[in-house]
């Protein structure tokens, strides 16, 4: 598609600022798709296993890559973040994803409170998110927003911290408080899952997806292709895909669930699985 031609056009454009320019540089956010699109011009980083001992298999660093003499790393202010941003910083100097996101304060955040605590009417994401972006922002200086009953936790680039605390006072019909916080200040809501147990004839995405979400097999193997479901945090396009315990799987619409477990076979072949849904 045209779009995912620019996109791609201004990751590489950033690599060749830290190559050429030898200091570290970031996209603004990037959605699910286009962390996807990160791949086309990046190859992921092999980690060692957790313990580092000698034999072991290695796994994917997940969200590191790199290309020519870059390490790029996407980076969404706390681990699980849906929205990134990718850093790109000259191996030379810095190699790995925490050294790469010591260089500099990637992202800030700010803290909205609601006058009346948490006995005040709950706003939801889309009321945080439709008054920021009706202040005239674009979407791509402005991450994950997590709410809470009594306010919410936006995370933003750093630049946006004074015009937010200056400009951003209204939600829907609620008067907002804010003050700016690090990262690490982040209040994670607690999310609250169901454990189901279903069977599947493998653990195909497209098999997965129709079990855990209810939707039929065809109707799944079709929103995977049209781009809908994404594992582990990135865009799977593939219904044959294989999917591990401990992967995350959301189907845009329909929510999210983890396969926590593979838990034998039923006395006609099929796989059992159990799976947390997350409400």
């Amino acid at each position: 598609m045209e779009n995912d031609k620019i996109v791609i056009a201004r990751i590489e454009d950033k690599i060749r600022q830290a190559q050429n320019g030898y200091y570290a540089v970031a996209t603004g956010f990037l959605d699910v798709h286009e962390q996807t699109l990160v791949r086309a011009v990046a190859r992921p980083v092999p980690a060692r296993s957790p313990g580092g001992a000698s034999g072991q298999p290695w796994q994917i660093a997940e969200g590191v890559f790199t290309t020519g003499d870059v390490t790029l790393v996407l980076y969404g202010g706390y681990p699980g973040a849906d929205r990134r941003i990718l850093v790109a910083a000259p191996r030379d100097l810095a190699e790995t994803a925490e050294a790469v996101l010591s260089l500099d304060d990637w992202l800030a955040a700010v803290r909205v409170s609601l006058p009346g605590g948490a006995g005040a009417r709950l706003l939801t994401h889309r009321d945080y998110l439709g008054s920021v972006l009706g202040l005239g922002l674009e979407r791509s200086v402005i991450g994950d927003i997590l709410v809470r009953s009594d306010g919410a936790d936006i995370v933003i680039k750093p630049e946006m911290t004074e015009f937010l605390l200056s400009q951003y006072s209204k939600a829907g019909r609620a008067n907002l408080k804010l003050e700016a916080i690090s990262v690490s200040e982040l209040i994670i809501p607690e999310q609250r899952t169901e454990e189901v147990r279903c069977t599947v004839s493998s653990l195909r995405l497209d098999n997965l997806v129709s079990a855990a979400f209810g939707v039929s097999r065809a109707d799944a193997a079709a929103a995977i292709s049209r781009g809908l479901v994404s594992l582990d945090h990135y865009e799977a396009t593939k219904a044959d895909k294989r999917v591990e315990p401990g992967s995350t799987v959301v189907l845009r619409g329909k929510g999210k669930v983890l396969l926590k477990s593979e838990d034998g076979t039923t006395k006609k072949g099929k796989t059992v699985i159990t799976v947390l849904k997350y409400k």
